[in-house]
């Protein structure tokens, strides 16, 4: 991993390493056999995968960690070094990371178990009263301690504390015997009680642990890290550790994972034992002092003592998981990576992780996690005065999750930005919904792909575990070109290539949310704050506008500079001219001396809604109002005043500026969501005033004359020393972009001085690897034109070749190779000009004949019938017998053989007591003992084996062959377990199948299966006989080409489908179309003759794993266009 290539760029973009290949979660979820490990790896790699993640799953009966799990980890990692592909580890059976599957988290282990602060109780006593008061913390867990009584006089306006916080008495030393027993001084006074309440070691994730206790990790890591290492140096394998297995996957780590009984009951805050004595030493005061202003609102006050809680938490967590982990693993040069927990979400990131970039600090290289198809808001092009919130879902978490993990992967110097990519988008993801996530992921940073999921097996209800498992997929087949397109683009983009070009430096404003938490709970303008925080990011993709994010610490620790009369923040090799500060509350004085010194510079500077007027260590500075005041020209305490009190009723801009060239706009807007109102328009006038349109290097618009942006196209611009390149994506499933016009700034690109004069310009086609001379473009006042459609799904890779400039040496990674001087080929003419008008338009027809190239399927499910016999003797006489059956229908039997029975949910059935008395067997002579279990047709008894051989979709389920025991007419399928004493009994938990060459329909729930017709229309498939197919269906037209298409070109065109075809045309392979569905065919198709012309669909896996249908099939209508 990481490794310098001798390569030049261009040979690697043809030919991908592993390292930028996809490496998917690879669950582990059967019984791992060391046979169909070493199978599923030699498949995977065959079809464009890089490298595993090896992840322990839901299903998994190999004793997670035990010597035949290890076992079969070291037969992976053998098989992965033969084909040199990393094999990464997993730190945790299932998910999230830290229990060992509760191993250290049981009941036997508290010390280990989450811990969590909660006021718990409250009460008011007047002055002079005895008070005996009994507590009641002990219903909610015979575990929970008592930590704390606080005393106040009692607010006049409660729950403002503000004018008596300060007042305060401990009086916990009058607790005894689990009562207050207090004389009560003068006057009236509230009383608060807090409690630490642990995780309950029965509830969901084991308890999780106390992350913020070093003691803890250490016994995971003992459990995990070192217990994988110490394994592969028993086995004289420890130089596997670093290279074949190159780390170790950490998996939503959080110190939010609350479990203790009635949690939503309660304000609280994490904690551990030694939290108090941590925050004295970190702040000098007591922690108890600092608990109403936490958990109430005491005034500006709360800022410092809440910022405090917030910064002593995110040390200990950080210090105790993460650095702990990191350090271990350096050791052996074994890169600690994963992604946390709510990455994208605000303020619950916040809760989670404390500081994205601490957490991100202690990992080789970190990531992000995505889920579903979701990526942004989709069908919002024009994005102001909505009525609802877009930002649901992962669409509201997306925005910025994967930009935190790239972010702090290029400002902290870390190699590559992980994402786990795909999760739960369920059997109807399609290759072209995928590559959209792709794009959308590379454009935002991402460069180490682990999608979710592969599965070992989909055994029964392994199904229902956050699928798609894309290595069941009918289109798995062609998966390879998924994969090639993803490392073409990871192998140029990724994190520690090039230097990407940013603009804008957007605030992560911890301290705000810091300041603005009551404890667990947000509040109003902290969940304001949070949506215009994840609004900001989308209302700059929306302009192509490119930036990262950055914590107060990394922009306080950058430098400010100016070449040629530009001012701006410098962060290692990347310069941001406008620091976009959104909305904020809080920050510390260090920083607002920071912002104030940028602006005086000549600096930018863009702040929306509300401006800060608390200090995080002081609370409330006069000296930070003063110069938030100078920089934006608005008293910062009026306008908080104002807007709190909803007094602001119109979205403007103010503008101020300074004789340095500084400028600091600030967006003015309502109390609401932001994008209820115009604050997109605002935005987009705040960056061009900041970054006028000619100065930026790059800029699309979907109408040049009205100067409209294309809302879902992004942009990704970087350099390589000579080269410049650019990624184009529409991330839209909805939008098509006709003629979009792509603007250049090459003026602005030859301002470096190792640039000296454009050379050309070339396509990098990352579906095939191939380079193309690129001359399909106008050159205006120093800017390079290209107008080109944008559909959904579609992408480009451009790349500018400069002359050498000043300083600038020639070498063979940044020289043009040969084959870059070819023009772009016919095949890939629909890329360009469909937009044109056809002279003519060709309908294939409705009516095609068809051709099975894999099995159809029939779903048993719907009308089983079972009867149990129980019969009690002496001693151990006790016997039992449990029959299943289903009827189906077969007609023509001679003409669909052969018909197989496939079986599922019986290999990892264990029984009652989860044991087995019929045992898997592992090693090289896998088997499954089946000897009370019997299966007949039609009452003729069936030879059924099972040796984890595999035979059909997935390796853990039971095929024969039943052929010879059909009969035309209704059958019968049964299935008897016979068993005595305590042996395992097998129940039909899940839908069997019948697979073969017919097509079927259901009438009353009973599969009706016969001779497959031999034409199909262009309608739903499961309509015709095929509700249940997986595979490759063939659609076939034998048309007769008039003579006069001679010399034309004839664009094939199929209409309203997402789905995997190949186009075969005259029985060769022409091409395969999974994100665009239109291809040249002129070469192919001989005038005046009958031409054959194929289409073989793959779809999706639905509707053969699942009860519930989807349509499936080429449904729309299949067209050849000819142009002259």
């Amino acid at each position: 991993m990481e490794e310098n290539y001798e390569k030049s760029l261009n040979e690697l973009f043809k030919e991908p390493p592993n390292e930028f290949r996809m490496m998917p979660f690879w669950f582990w979820n059967h019984e791992m056999v060391e046979k169909e490990v070493q199978r599923q790896i030699r498949d995977h790699h065959t079809h464009g995968i890089g490298g595993e993640f090896i992840h322990p799953r839901h299903g998994r009966l190999t004793p997670y960690m035990g010597k035949r799990w290890l076992e079969n980890v070291e037969a992976a990692a053998d098989e992965c070094k033969k084909l040199d592909m990393p094999c990464f580890l997993y730190d945790e059976d299932n998910w999230p990371s830290g229990p060992v599957s509760g191993l250290i988290t049981g009941p036997e282990h508290p010390e280990n178990r989450a811990k969590f602060l909660a006021l718990f109780d409250e009460d008011v006593y007047d002055g002079y009263e005895h008070i005996e008061y009994k507590l009641d913390y002990k219903k909610i867990s015979e575990e929970t301690e008592f930590f704390a009584a606080i005393a106040v006089p009692n607010p006049e306006n409660y729950p403002d504390f503000s004018n008596v916080w300060d007042k305060w008495v401990d009086v916990t030393q009058y607790i005894r015997d689990g009562k207050l027993v207090w004389d009560v001084p003068d006057g009236e006074w509230c009383v608060l009680f807090f409690c630490i309440c642990i995780n309950s070691p029965d509830a969901n994730m084991n308890g999780y642990i106390d992350i913020l206790r070093k003691e803890t990790v250490q016994d995971f890591m003992k459990e995990t890290h070192k217990k994988y290492i110490n394994y592969f140096v028993e086995k004289g394998k420890k130089d596997y550790i670093g290279t074949v297995v190159p780390g170790i996957f950490t998996d939503e780590p959080s110190m939010a994972h609350v479990q203790f009984p009635s949690a939503t009951f309660f304000k609280y805050l994490t904690f551990t034992a030694t939290y108090p004595e941590v925050f004295k030493e970190m702040h000098g005061y007591d922690f108890k002092e600092a608990l109403i202003p936490i958990f109430y609102d005491a005034g500006p006050i709360s800022a410092k003592y809440r910022c405090h809680y917030w910064e002593t938490v995110t040390k200990m967590y950080v210090d105790a998981f993460y650095k702990q982990i990191y350090e271990y693993c350096d050791q052996y040069n074994f890169r600690s990576t994963g992604h946390v927990n709510a990455e994208g979400s605000f303020p619950n990131q916040i809760r989670n992780q404390g500081d994205f970039f601490k957490v991100f600090e202690y990992m080789h290289y970190g990531g992000c996690d995505q889920l579903t198809e979701e990526v942004r808001p989709d069908y919002y092009e024009d994005l102001w005065d909505l009525k609802n919130d877009p930002y649901t879902g992962m669409a509201g978490e997306m925005p910025l999750a994967s930009k935190f993990a790239s972010s702090a992967a290029h400002l902290l110097g870390k190699p590559r930005v992980l994402v786990e990519a795909f999760g739960t988008s369920s059997w109807d993801i399609t290759m072209a919904s995928a590559k959209r996530v792709n794009d959308y992921l590379i454009a935002t940073g991402c460069d180490l792909f682990v999608p979710h999921d592969f599965a070992y097996s989909e055994d029964g209800y392994r199904k229902q575990d956050h699928p798609a498992s894309f290595y069941h997929q009918p289109y798995y087949l062609h998966w390879k070109k998924l994969c090639d397109h993803n490392a073409r683009l990871c192998t140029i983009l990724n994190a520690h290539s090039g230097v990407l070009s940013t603009d804008i430096l957007l605030l992560y404003p911890t301290n705000t949310f810091y300041s603005e938490m009551n404890a667990n709970l947000a509040g109003n303008l902290a969940e304001t704050i949070g949506k215009q925080f994840m609004h900001s990011p989308d209302c700059l993709y929306r302009q192509q506008i490119d930036f990262e994010l950055a914590n107060e610490d990394i922009i306080i620790g950058s430098s400010i500079e100016i070449q040629n009369d530009n001012v701006f923040i410098k962060i290692r090799n990347q310069n941001f001219k406008v620091l976009f500060v959104g909305a904020t509350t809080c920050i510390s004085l260090e920083f607002a001396k920071f912002m104030q010194k940028f602006y005086n510079a000549g600096g930018k500077i863009i702040a929306s809604m509300i401006l800060p007027i608390k200090e995080k260590d002081t609370g409330s500075s006069n000296e930070l109002q003063d110069i938030i005041k100078d920089i934006f020209g608005i008293d910062p305490v009026k306008h908080y005043e104002k807007f709190v009190a909803n007094g602001i009723k119109k979205y403007k801009l103010n503008e101020n500026k300074n004789s340095n060239g500084g400028r600091a706009i600030f967006i003015y807007t309502k109390n609401e969501k932001p994008f209820f109102g115009p604050y997109y328009p605002l935005v987009e006038k705040a960056c061009r005033k900041t970054i006028n349109l000619e100065e930026r290097t790059s800029v699309i618009f979907k109408n040049a004359k009205q100067k409209l942006h294309a809302a879902y196209i992004m942009c990704v611009h970087k350099s390589f020393d000579r080269r410049e390149i650019f990624f184009l994506a529409n991330t839209s499933k909805n939008a098509n972009y006709k003629q979009a016009r792509v603007i250049i700034n090459t003026s602005k690109l030859l301002e470096k001085e190792n640039l000296k004069k454009l050379l050309s310009i070339e396509l990098w086609d990352t579906l095939t690897g191939d380079i193309y001379n690129f001359k399909k473009y106008e050159k205006d006042a120093g800017n390079i034109l290209i107008d080109i459609d944008f559909p959904p799904y579609r992408s480009y890779l451009f790349v500018l070749n400069f002359e050498s400039g000043k300083g600038a040496e020639k070498n063979e990674e940044n020289s043009s190779v040969k084959s870059s001087n070819k023009g772009i080929p016919k095949k890939r003419f629909p890329l360009f000009n469909i937009n044109k008008n056809p002279i003519d338009v060709i309908n294939l027809g409705d009516q095609w004949k068809c051709e099975l190239k894999d099995p159809n399927g029939a779903m048993l499910y719907q009308r089983w019938i079972s009867s149990y016999e129980i019969k009690a003797g002496k001693a151990w006489g006790y016997t039992s017998k449990r029959t299943f059956r289903h009827k189906f229908h077969v007609s023509n039997v001679k003409n669909i053989t052969p018909v197989k029975l496939v079986i599922e949910g019986l290999v990892g059935d264990y029984g009652w007591g989860k044991t087995t008395y019929m045992p898997l067997r592992g090693g090289d002579n896998a088997t499954f003992s089946m000897k009370d279990l019997a299966f007949f047709i039609n009452d003729k008894k069936i030879n059924v084996k099972f040796d984890f051989e595999y035979k059909y979709l997935d390796p853990c389920w039971i095929v024969t062959d039943i052929s010879k025991y059909l009969t035309n007419g209704m059958n019968e399928v049964k299935m008897v377990c016979q068993t005595g004493n305590h042996s395992t009994f097998h129940v039909v938990t899940d839908p069997w199948r019948l697979i073969g060459n017919f097509e079927s329909e259901v009438k009353d729930g009973i599969p009706y299966i016969k001779q497959p017709r031999d034409n199909i229309k262009l309608e739903d498939l499961t309509e015709q006989g095929f509700m249940r197919y997986h595979g490759g269906f063939s659609y076939i037209q034998e048309w007769m080409a008039p003579p006069q298409l001679k010399a034309r070109t004839l664009i094939l065109e199929i209409q309203d489908t997402t789905d995997c075809i190949e186009v075969r045309i005259n029985g060769k392979l022409h091409e395969i179309l999974w994100n665009r569905w239109i291809t040249d065919i002129s070469d192919l198709i001989q005038p005046g003759k009958v031409n054959k012309i194929e289409l073989v669909h793959y779809g999706i896996a639905q509707n053969m794993l699942q009860t519930n249908i989807k349509a499936a099939g080429i449904t729309g209508k299949v067209v050849i266009r000819v142009y002259n």
